[in-house]
């Protein structure tokens, strides 16, 4: 003891400090450590199940490439089959059919054609009257604002004419 007092130790201080410490260290392992490992197990017990349920997927999609596979093939076979008999069948008709069939056929394409074309021009037609109803419309706003009413006639008439020689 008296070696420790020379040296300046108190032995008092050093105890308490001691306890200090291990008070300190019992709160740190109670509030920090244990929740902290715990978030960390969580943690990892949440990476484990991802990549579970990544193997999980690889395993289901390595099953489902092979059934594409599979189908792939037996309807490529059943495709070959139907060529086949499709094309003895045709060999059997006569070159009579297959003509008259090709000028039915040009002619409901024509039909079509004609339709098509019907409709495009009437619907151009409709777009041109909208447009032109749209830009007399507006011409009419702008000119109210902006010109006497004999400049307004003037510049109506003007459009007017421009308008009808467009959409002929």
């Amino acid at each position: 003891m008296e070696l420790i007092s020379k040296l300046g130790i108190d032995w008092k201080l050093i105890l308490a400090q001691i306890v200090n410490f291990g008070i300190v260290l019992f709160i740190l392992y109670k509030f920090a450590y244990k929740p902290v490992l715990a978030m960390l197990d969580k943690r990892r017990h949440m990476i484990e199940k991802s990549v579970s349920d990544a193997k999980k997927s690889e395993e289901l999609l390595k099953e489902i490439e092979i059934m594409k596979d599979r189908s792939l093939m037996f309807v490529k076979e059943k495709t070959a089959e139907m060529m086949d008999t499709a094309s003895r069948e045709a060999a059997h008709m006569k070159q009579g059919m297959l003509a008259e069939t090709t000028i039915e056929a040009k002619k409901i394409m024509d039909k079509a054609k004609a339709e098509i074309e019907a409709q495009k021009n009437a619907m151009v037609k409709e777009a041109k009257t909208e447009i032109t109803k749209i830009v007399v419309f507006a011409t009419a706003k702008i000119l109210e604002k902006e010109f006497s009413e004999k400049d307004q006639e003037r510049l109506m008439d003007d459009a007017a004419k421009e308008i009808s020689k467009v959409v002929k």
